[in-house]
């Protein structure tokens, strides 16, 4: 009971940070450059992470049972990532073409739609107004201009910013990211205190960068619940803390389980860096030399902070 209450005392430093990140992005609008030396500085500390606390597993496993579930989990990690792909697609499509049936609309009415009555340019009639009334009126008196049919309530210009989908591939492979690093605190718990407050604290830098990250995806999205999304991923750290935890006797006795669920965190890992967060700051097809290299500032920065923890 010790294990599991430290367990999660430990879990929500990182989650706490990665809370307040994100609420913080939401409530901030980041310039896209900034955005993605952020998403650089994030991919980064993954990388770092990945090669210090779950290669190492990987690399020493031996005898047949521990190889194949080295595989199993790795590629049942990449499975899931591009499952997630699938099945939540980011309808960047569908947008363009309402957006296309807007300008449509507003180039070509439907022609039932009503001609009004009122001239929309000005409240007063001038003079050269009331000649072309007399004019170029038709039987009704009405007014006949090209653009005569669209009303005072039809914007001669759409000024409606189109918004972004929600990232929600981006969010599940958050929440698998942080119910990953919750385990790895709880299971750093049984090999000893010290092991798990340096953990704690390098995921605490990682999950600050990576909560601003996903709130710079979810600003300016069509859905209405980035707020709720933002407690997913501090939630998740805080539960794979207890699962970690409440398990870790049973992994340290299996080494066949223990790697294979630490293959199946780096495989996710990398799908998270390779996929959502590069492609993300190179969306725009530009490379700026201090967003690009942000990656490596967050390397070797992840490395110089295990370094002064475990002095």
């Amino acid at each position: 009971m010790i294990s599991l209450v430290e367990a999660i005392a430990l879990g929500f430093i990182p989650a706490f940070a990665m809370l307040v990140c994100t609420l913080v992005g939401l409530g901030t609008e980041v310039p896209h450059n900034m955005a993605g030396a952020l998403q650089h500085f994030a991919a980064g500390i993954l990388i770092c992470s990945i090669g210090i606390e779950l290669l190492p597993a990987m690399k020493e496993a031996s005898g047949f049972s521990e190889v194949f579930a080295s595989g199993v989990g790795f590629f049942s990690g990449v499975a899931l990532m591009i499952a997630v792909g699938v099945l939540c697609p980011e309808p960047e499509e569908d947008q363009d073409e309402d957006a296309e049936t807007k300008r449509a609309e507003y180039i070509d009415p439907p022609k039932s739609r009503p001609i009004p009555r009122k001239n929309s340019i000005s409240g007063r009639k001038s003079s050269l107004l009331s000649k072309a009334y007399k004019q170029g009126g038709n039987e009704s008196g009405e007014l006949q201009f090209p653009f005569s049919n669209i009303s005072e309530e039809t914007p001669l210009v759409d000024n409606t910013t189109p918004k972004k989908p929600f990232p929600r591939a981006l969010l599940v492979t958050v929440c698998v990211d942080s119910i990953l690093d919750g385990l790895l605190i709880g299971i750093a718990t049984a090999a000893g205190p010290s092991t798990a407050t340096m953990l704690s604290l390098s995921l605490c830098v990682e999950m600050s960068f990576l909560g601003l990250t996903l709130a710079t995806a979810m600003a300016g999205a069509t859905s209405k619940y980035s707020v709720p999304a933002s407690f997913l991923g501090p939630v998740f750290i805080i539960i794979g803390a207890c699962i970690g935890s409440l398990i870790s006797s049973a992994l340290s006795s299996s080494p066949t389980a223990l790697i294979g669920m630490l293959s199946f965190g780096v495989s996710a890992l990398l799908f998270m860096v390779a996929e959502e967060l590069l492609l993300q700051a190179h969306a725009n097809g530009e490379h700026i030399w201090w967003v690009d290299v942000q990656l490596y500032v967050g390397f070797f920065g992840s490395i110089l902070l295990a370094k002064l923890v475990a002095e």
